[in-house]
């Protein structure tokens, strides 16, 4: 055999091996198969998205897996599972929470506290009432008051703020908080040093374009982490920057603004939401519909009611039934639902004649009865 044969032999193998490798990566690189809660009667499992069991029947509960873990109640209890169905966390838990950030908060005796995902308490139960962590710390509320800890439980921001469910419910973003203090709102960042200081009467929680919504007597306006007045305090009503805009409110008709304060969409509507994958909707007289970001009504007003576009699709609802559109208004999911949530990674919860269960978008039902 001729040495160019050798070579052509040679540089086929490498093709093949280096085929094989880029095979093997691209299959490490592949997401777990999602697995979907499934209902058979009063009981749930989970299965592919392709409808097969992979978990059995047997529990009570079942919640979509979030951090590789899945809540489910079994004789009264919670507990947790991992994809293969084993029970990583005993199912002695009067009520807990999924998992934020590797923690989950737990309620025993009358106390808050978190574990971890093996199981071990690491926060004791000692808190009257708790958020999930972000960002690090979690809010908590010993009688009255909140403040926050950190991942040892230790409290990093002493329990001095009131109103806290107002105030803590999303806790810090980009490392700043609002807190309220005797009825007056400001901002702390995560050592506890007062940001923009107590004297407001309302706000909305985290910065979007730099701004955040803030209240002095009864109007609302926009100011900066510096604190300052960057969109004076004029409107009835105003919501946070979503897509470069905000929903405000002047002598109960909408509009929208852009970070200056200059308005792009004129007050012509009864109400509406903010901006959500380029849609916005909007009410006129009983009937909802959407409009995009130069204000022209894309989807006719035609519904009782809607909610934002999640993942191309959005929840409308008509003479009490539930259905979700497309963004041309197409009806993909029929309305015959008594209630659903968004979708979120593909799939939403529904109720259908008194019964929960989940739905792709493609309107594929987990469930049998």
């Amino acid at each position: 055999m001729g040495e160019n044969n050798l070579i052509k032999i040679e540089v086929n193998v490498v093709k093949q091996v280096s085929n094989v490798i880029a095979i093997t990566n691209k299959l490490i690189a592949m997401p777990e198969p999602q697995l979907v809660p499934y209902r058979k009667g009063d009981k749930w499992g989970f299965c592919t998205v392709e409808k097969k069991i992979v978990i059995d029947c047997i529990y009570d509960e079942a919640n979509l897996f979030s951090e590789e873990l899945a809540r489910i109640k079994l004789n009264g209890k919670y507990g947790f599972i991992n994809k293969e169905g084993d029970i990583l966390l005993q199912n002695n838990i009067d009520i807990v929470w999924g998992f934020s950030e590797g923690l989950a908060a737990i309620y025993n005796e009358d106390k808050w506290g978190f574990i971890n995902k093996i199981g071990n308490m690491v926060i004791s139960c000692a808190f009257d009432d708790v958020r999930d962590f972000n960002e690090g710390l979690a809010a908590v509320r010993i009688g009255k008051d909140w403040g926050f800890i950190d991942k040892t439980g230790t409290i990093v921001i002493p329990c001095i703020f009131d109103m806290g469910w107002n105030i803590c419910y999303k806790g810090f973003t980009d490392g700043l908080a609002w807190g309220c203090i005797r009825y007056k709102y400001g901002i702390i960042d995560k050592q506890g040093n007062i940001v923009v200081p107590f004297i407001y009467d309302g706000v909305f929680s985290g910065f979007s374009e730099g701004l955040t919504v803030a209240i002095l007597g009864e109007y609302y306006g926009y100011i900066n982490k510096q604190n300052q007045i960057k969109i004076p305090f004029s409107y009835d009503y105003a919501y946070s920057f979503s897509e470069g805009l905000a929903l405000v409110v002047i002598d109960e008709h909408c509009g929208f603004i852009d970070p200056q304060g200059d308005i792009v969409i004129a007050f012509s509507f009864d109400s509406a939401g903010s901006f959500s994958e380029g849609l916005a909707k909007v009410r006129k007289g009983e009937k909802w519909g959407y409009i995009n970001k130069t204000g022209n009504i894309i989807i006719p007003c035609s519904f009782d009611n809607v909610e934002q576009f999640s993942e191309g699709l959005a929840k409308v609802e008509l003479d009490k039934k539930i259905g979700f559109i497309n963004k041309k208004g197409l009806m993909i999911i029929p309305l015959i639902f008594d209630y659903a949530n968004d979708f979120s990674k593909g799939i939403s919860q529904v109720r259908l004649n008194g019964k929960t269960g989940y739905i792709n978008k493609q309107g594929i039902q987990y469930w049998e009865d």
